[in-house]
């Protein structure tokens, strides 16, 4: 038996990682020269390399994992989590800072410990995302509109 062959390379991985850092590096310097002329940096400026650098984290865990044959469900289909899900809440509240020095050395440091978070990960994603595993019904004819029935009056028996 064949066992499939893994997402990405190791090799892959490691140049996207020295790619990530030196982008990290560039984009450090422009909001560098940017505080030094006095000017702010809008919060949402960092929300992109924070997005890339958990994408990568998930590279990271997807090449380590050992991937379970696709298998049909007999309730239907399963709702495949979203990547946002299965980086987690914890991943992101890691990227964040007060102000945009402090929330960029949080992505520098989850980028120089992305083993740790990776690990994390893992152990997450063995117990299974259960809160975000909906299963959808399949899909069935709807039935036939019919005309409602007409209301019958009792009248109260006389006789």
């Amino acid at each position: 038996m064949r066992s499939a062959p893994a997402p990405i390379s190791q090799h892959k991985l490691a140049r996207l990682n020295a790619w990530m850092r030196l982008w990290l590096i560039w984009f450090a310097g422009v909001f560098a020269e940017m505080w030094g002329r006095g000017e702010g940096a809008h919060a949402r400026a960092f929300d992109e390399p924070a997005r890339y650098v958990a994408h990568l984290v998930i590279l990271h865990v997807f090449a380590r994992l050992k991937l379970k044959p696709r298998c049909a469900h007999r309730h239907g289909r399963l709702k495949y989590a979203s990547l946002r899900a299965v980086a987690g809440s914890a991943l992101r509240r890691t990227m964040r800072g007060r102000d945009g020095a402090a929330r960029l050395f949080a992505i520098f440091a989850v980028l120089r410990d992305i083993d740790a978070h990776v690990a994390r990960l893992l152990r997450r994603l063995r117990n299974g995302l259960t809160r975000m595993r909906v299963i959808l019904p399949r899909a069935e004819t709807a039935p036939a509109p019919c005309a409602p029935a007409f209301p019958r009056v009792a009248f109260a028996d006389t006789s």
